[in-house]
């Protein structure tokens, strides 16, 4: 109808075939921004996913560390446990002359 499309596109198709054209290029821009706002959301999603991966991977890694640092201490401990005992048993024990 000439109160919708207007009259010159009564009068001439190929104006009416245009504004026709233009709505359906209109929706699919409409779908277009849809699409990449929610891309957008899911990419963030994502980011905030990483970021959190990679915290706890460096919260992992100063604990392995920190574990680290710990096994070689003992391993030191055990060490110097081991030259004592050593020790004890050049000098022929606990006692030097155990008796009854």
């Amino acid at each position: 109808t000439s109160s919708q499309n207007g009259v010159i596109a009564n009068l001439v198709p190929a104006v009416a075939q245009l504004q026709q054209s233009l709505g359906i290029v209109s929706e699919k821009v409409a779908k277009i921004e849809k699409t990449v706002t929610e891309t957008q959301k899911t990419v963030e999603a994502v980011k905030q996913t990483t970021d959190t991966l990679a915290a706890g991977q460096q919260q992992q890694q100063a604990q392995a560390e920190k574990l680290q640092a710990t096994t070689e201490q003992i391993a030191a401990s055990i060490d110097t446990i081991a030259k004592g005992f050593a020790q004890l048993s050049a000098q022929g024990g606990a006692i030097a002359d155990p008796k009854r």
